[in-house]
Parts: structure tokens; sequence; C-alpha cells
């Protein structure tokens, strides 16, 4: 999803802002201002009235999903187009009923593009706001919880410039009910996650599940608004010393108030995963009005330009052969419509660019036209359908002519995968699953594979 910067922070054209933290009981409000071009804030008793108050809150993390994403391909253009196809195999929801945006772009060693996805349900989206209307808030924006602390943690206590791999980063913010959990390297925000009951026993098993090793060195930042205890942080704190003797450990300052000052922070500056979740039909008005504001100059700009290139063209007509420039409009004319967009070549330099741009389409609709000549879809067809009808999420599937190579996927029980087996066994053969531990599961879904017999 391609954002405009009219939907999307900073908002630079707003002088203050304040973070309405909703997740807190009582709720939280951080007003901040740009003063002498940095950022103050101040804590409020109570939320301001009135048109001129605006304010931005978000989604909490178990109403949300973040999964870093691959694509195959060493072109972000290219990348982008598949990316919401990837999202939607890791959803535990259609992507269609979800309003989502890929972060954070970037090539990966060995080939392709990598994405920090983030994506909520349009119904979560629509509950959220109601809290926030009780509030009588009405947010320009809704960011993401956990890319929200993460941020803000980086920012007040920065990690150390040393570019080394195994420098690992966790960030937990402590509730009553839920807490909130960041991991990342080196400043770059790999995973997040919910944790209640034994927290730091969850946390020491969801960066074994990273691979990360008990003796490796990290940085353990806590934060939110129950790490305000002393004796609740210090117990917590003694407790995974004993699991991670390597680990450092500091609590924020005044961490009750970090997500809300982070909500504020990230819509006014720029800096890294920055997002909002309140787009398409759930757009805020004063946001949209900005957007049709700022396509009308746009517009106004293009009619101008229009005109000058049409004063041009008079000229251009009136002193030269008007066969020759109809010829030269006709070739053009037919050179943008199969290219797609308008161009400024002429002649035989549009030819070419047309010529080009068909040599590009058939290049990337070869893979198609080859999977469907050799009956792959048949086969693929076949297994999606089945796992629909046993309600399991399907990570990775390799069919080779036909037949099953490997499918990588998770379900709520190990019956569901068992009949998954026994109907693609008729299909393709003999097959095996396996039960496979995912580092990226966030629940209590099984992680499984399934295999030709060898």
């Amino acid at each position: 999803m391609t954002e405009s910067r009219t939907t999307t922070p900073p908002f630079t054209w707003i002088p203050e802002l304040i973070g309405v933290d909703c997740l807190a009981q009582p709720p939280i409000f951080i007003r901040s201002r740009r003063i002498r071009g940095r950022l103050r804030h101040e804590r409020l008793e109570s939320l301001p009235k009135g048109s001129s108050v605006h304010t931005v809150g978000c989604v909490a993390n178990s109403e949300s999903v973040v999964r870093r994403l691959e694509a195959p391909y060493s072109a972000a253009v290219k990348a982008r187009r598949v990316f919401p196809a990837l999202l939607d195999l890791r959803l535990p929801f259609p992507e269609t009923e979800c309003e989502r945006v890929f972060l954070d772009i970037q090539p990966v060693s060995g080939g392709g593009m990598q994405t920090l996805a983030v994506a909520a349900r349009r119904s979560a989206i629509r509950s959220r706001l109601a809290a926030y209307k009780t509030l009588g808030s009405d947010p320009l924006a809704l960011d993401q919880e956990g890319l929200a602390l993460w941020t803000q943690s980086m920012l007040e206590d920065p990690p150390p410039d040393n570019n080394q791999a195994e420098a690992v980063q966790v960030v937990v913010a402590l509730r009553p009910k839920q807490s909130t959990l960041c991991i990342g390297r080196n400043g770059r925000l790999l995973s997040t996650g919910n944790l209640s009951g034994d927290i730091v026993t969850d946390i020491d098993r969801r960066l074994k599940a990273l691979e990360m090793a008990t003796d490796q060195p990290l940085d353990l930042r806590w934060t939110g608004p129950e790490a305000v205890d002393p004796e609740t942080v210090d117990a917590l704190k003694q407790a995974f010393q004993r699991l991670r003797p390597a680990a450092s450990q500091i609590t924020h300052k005044t961490p009750e108030t970090m997500l809300a000052r982070a909500l504020t922070t990230r819509a006014l500056t720029n800096g890294p995963y920055r997002c909002n979740l309140r787009t398409g039909e759930l757009i805020h008005p004063a946001i949209l009005h900005r957007r049709q504001r700022h396509t009308q100059y746009n517009n106004a700009i293009m009619a101008i330009t229009g005109l000058g290139l049409l004063a041009v063209g008079l000229f251009w007509h009136a002193s030269s052969r008007q066969h020759v420039n109809r010829m030269r409009h006709e070739v053009s004319r037919r050179a943008e419509t199969i290219i797609g967009h308008p161009t400024a070549l002429r002649g035989g330099d549009a030819v070419a660019e047309a010529r080009r741009h068909v040599d590009d389409i058939r290049r990337q609709t070869q893979p198609f036209v080859e999977l469907m000549a050799a009956g792959t879809s048949a086969g693929l067809d076949a297994v999606v359908k089945l796992a629909q009808q046993h309600h399991i999420t399907i990570h990775a599937l390799e069919i080779e002519h036909g037949a099953l190579i490997r499918l990588d996927g998770s379900a709520q029980t190990w019956e569901a995968v068992t009949a998954l087996e026994d109907n693609m066994t008729s299909r393709f053969g003999p097959l095996a699953a396996q039960r496979q531990w995912d580092a990226e599961t966030e629940d209590e879904t099984i992680s499984f594979q399934i295999k030709p017999v060898p």
C-alpha cells in the first residue's frame, strides 16, 4: 500500500498534538508542542475540549499483526506487488478485511526484498475509534502500539552504534492484564508479541525461538504503567537475570507515559516505522479534506502546465508542416496507449519505448504462462481448498509438475493437520506430516510440514 504524504506522519502542518493512551486505566494524555525545533511534552489531567484540539491514538498490539515478509524480487516495485499476497498467507483473517501498510522495504543478502507488514482488521479499528470517542477524542491517526514503543525506546536510549549482528534489544511494556513485547537487533525491529502469566519465562521462550542464545549480550528495557512500581520491576529483573546473566536491564524514565508521548513524537517528526492504520473508508475527515486540497493544487499546476504546453504546441504547429506533426502526435499517442502513461518521447524513441514495455510485460508474465501450461494450477487449487476446509493457514507451498514437494503451515489442532494429510494423500500419493516450531508463532497454533514419504 502506497500512501500519500497527506495521510501519513509526520503531520508538519499541526503545531501541537495530544497523544491519548486509552490502553492505560485511567487513560493518559500527553500534549506535545514544537518549541524552537524541539518537542516539549506535557501531561494533562484530562482531554481539552474544542475543535482545535488534535489527537492521535493507536491500536493495541493484540488487535493487530506485525510480520516480516520476504519477496523473491530485487526490484522494490515488483516486491510491492506481491507483498499483499504474501501477507494474506500469514494473516489469521482475510487480507481484504483489514487495513495494512508495508514499512522498512529494503534488499536482503542473497537477493530479494523484505518489509515489515502491519495490519489490523477494520472491525478492530472501528472498535478502537469507538473507545476513543467515549473519551471525547477523534484521533487523526491510529498508530500501532508495538511500533510506537519500540521507536520511542530507541530514541530515548539509543543502542550502541557498533553494527554487531548479536546486539539484541528487547522492550517490555508492563500492563496489569497483558504486556507488550518487542524484539530487535541494532535498533531494527524484528517482531512484536503479547505477554501474560509468567512474563520472564515467556520472554526467554520467545528469545530462544528466535535462536538467541542464553549467553548472548542483550539489552532489556522495562516500561509501561506497571513499571512505575520499583518492587515489581526489581523482581522481574532478578528473575530474568537468573535466566540470562549476560543481559543488561534499564527502566525508562516516566514509563507510564511512554506510549502517549511516543504517539505524538511519531506523528510530529520523521523516523522509522511511521504508520497510520486509519485509512481508506475510516480516514479522518480533516485528513481527507487536506488530501483533496492537495489534489486540487496538483490539478491546478497540471492545468497551468497543460496551457503552457498547448501554447508551445500551437507555435510549433504554425512553424512546421502540419502533416508531419499529425503523424508524430499519432505515433506518440499510440505509444502512450501501450506504455500506459504519458511520455515525452516522440517518433522512433516512443516506438522503441513501447516495444521495451511490451517485452517487460512478456518477461513478467512468462512464469505464470509456464505455470498454467504445466498444469500445476490444478494441484495448487486442490491444496488451497483443502486448507480452507480444515481452517489451516499455509505459510509456504511448493508444487512441481503437479506433485507436492513441501507444504508449511499452521493449524489450531493436530486433528486438522491429520485430516489434511489424509485428503492430500489421496491426491498426491503417500505423505507425512511433521510438527515444527515456528519462531514467529505468537499464539497457540501448531506449526507443521507435510512432505512426500521417501
